[in-house]
């Protein structure tokens, strides 16, 4: 399921999974090619996660 919601083509995902299962990996990882690939704004993209602990993490995974 990972690997594939990270190369899918250009567009919506979602990703439903168990706590503990990489969501938020998986998401930090579909959405960096599109910053760095495909010259995205951070403004066209939406994504959103379950708790603030989680939005935390995935803005310093993209941050960095």
């Amino acid at each position: 399921m990972q690997r594939e919601t990270v190369t899918a083509p250009l567009g919506p995902v979602s990703v439903l999974a168990d706590p503990r299962f990489g969501k938020t990996r998986v998401l930090t990882n579909r959405i960096q090619p599109l910053f760095y690939n495909h010259n995205f704004a951070p403004s066209q993209i939406r994504a959103g996660t379950f708790t603030q602990n989680d939005t935390q993490t995935m803005r310093g995974r993209l941050d960095t």
